[in-house]
C-alpha cells in the first residue's frame, strides 16, 4: 500500500521546520541556559549556540524551499521526458497539435451532462423542431499557476425567416467551488450576457473569461435553443478535454431517435434508458477535442 501522497507531501514539509525549531531552542539554551566556570568554555557554548540557531534557521527555510523547487523541477524534468518521447513518435505538426492541446492544457473538464429537449414548433404542421440544449460541467485547473478559461458557447441561426428571435443562448451560470456565498456565483443573462455576445450572420457566439488560480474549480451550466427540421441531425463536438459525459434527448412519442458517435472506440457510449420519449447515453471514455456526437431524428413511421 503506498498510503496516502497528500499526508507524505505535508510530513515532508512540517520535518525540516519542526527540526529547524528544535535547533533554534537547543542554541538558544547553549547561549542562556548554561554557565561554566570558565569564559573559554562560555564563549565556545555561545558560538555553538549561535551555529545552530543559524542552521535551524536554515532548516526550517532554505531547505524547505529548495525541496518545493526540486519536486517543481522533477516535475518539469518528466514533463520534458515525456514530450521528447512523443516527438520521436509522430510527426512534427501532429506533435504540435497534442503539445498545445492536450499536454499543455490547463484546463480538464468533467462530470459533462448535456440534456437535449426537442419538441414541435408549429403543431399540427409538424414541419419544425424547437431545440433546447441544457449543459452543465465542472472544470478544474489542472496547472501549478494561474490561467484563464474562455467560456465559450455558440448557437447556429436557422429558420429565422419563418422564426425570428428564436435563436438564443439564454443563461449562462460560472459557480466557484466550493461554493461559500453570492460571490463565488456569477450569472449572465440579458444585459450582463449581452457584453460578451458576438452576433454573427450564421449564428450567435458567446466568449466569457474567467480566472482560475491553480486547482481551482467551477461549475458551469449553459442554456441554448435553436430550430431544426422535421427531419435532421444535431452535431456536438467538444472544444477541450473531457471526461465522464452523459446525454440525455427528451422528444416526442412520434419521432426516432439514433446515436451516431464521434469517437474511436468501440463502446464509447452506452446506453442507459430507452423510453417512448427519452433517451440516455452515458460515457467514461475520455474525450479529445472535436471528438462528440451526432443526434439524428425523424418521423416515426
Amino acid at each position: 500500500m503506498n498510503g496516502n501522497p497528500e499526508r507524505s507531501l505535508r510530513n515532508e514539509e512540517i520535518i525540516p521546520i519542526l527540526l529547524g525549531l528544535f535547533e533554534i531552542l537547543v542554541g538558544l539554551l547553549f547561549i542562556t541556559g548554561i554557565a561554566f566556570s570558565t569564559t573559554t568554555v562560555n564563549a565556545l557554548l555561545s558560538d555553538l549556540g549561535l551555529g545552530l540557531i543559524a542552521a535551524g534557521i536554515t532548516t526550517a527555510t532554505l531547505e524547505y524551499i529548495t525541496r518545493k523547487r526540486m519536486r517543481q523541477d522533477i516535475n518539469e524534468i518528466k514533463k520534458a521526458n515525456f514530450e521528447s518521447i512523443i516527438k520521436g513518435l509522430i510527426t512534427e505538426p501532429i506533435f504540435r497539435e497534442i503539445q498545445e492541446h492536450i499536454i499543455r492544457e490547463p484546463f480538464l473538464r468533467r462530470n459533462f451532462s448535456i440534456i437535449i429537449t426537442l419538441k414541435w414548433k408549429d403543431e399540427p404542421l409538424k414541419d419544425y423542431l424547437e431545440l433546447n440544449r441544457f449543459l452543465s460541467y465542472e472544470i478544474e485547473n489542472i496547472s501549478q499557476i494561474p490561467g484563464t478559461y474562455i467560456l465559450r458557447s455558440f448557437e447556429e441561426k436557422k429558420y429565422e425567416d419563418k422564426f425570428p428571435g428564436n435563436t438564443a443562448i439564454e443563461e449562462i451560470k460560472v459557480q466557484k467551488m466550493p461554493f461559500t456565498d453570492d460571490a463565488a456565483l456569477s450569472i449572465y443573462s440579458g444585459e450582463s450576457l449581452k457584453k460578451y455576445i458576438d452576433g454573427i450572420e450564421t449564428g450567435i457566439y458567446a466568449r466569457i473569461p474567467i480566472v482560475f488560480n491553480p486547482s481551482e474549480k467551477a461549475k458551469i451550466n449553459v442554456k441554448l435553443r435553436t430550430l431544426y427540421r422535421s427531419s435532421d441531425s444535431y452535431t456536438f463536438c467538444l472544444e477541450s478535454q473531457t471526461v465522464q459525459l452523459q446525454l440525455t434527448v427528451m422528444h416526442p412519442s412520434d419521432l426516432k431517435i439514433e446515436l451516431i458517435p464521434l469517437h474511436p472506440a468501440k463502446n464509447a457510449f452506452i446506453n442507459e434508458l430507452d423510453e417512448l420519449t427519452m433517451k440516455r447515453w452515458r460515457s467514461e471514455v475520455g474525450f479529445l477535442p472535436f471528438q462528440g456526437f451526432v443526434i439524428s431524428w425523424q418521423p416515426a413511421c
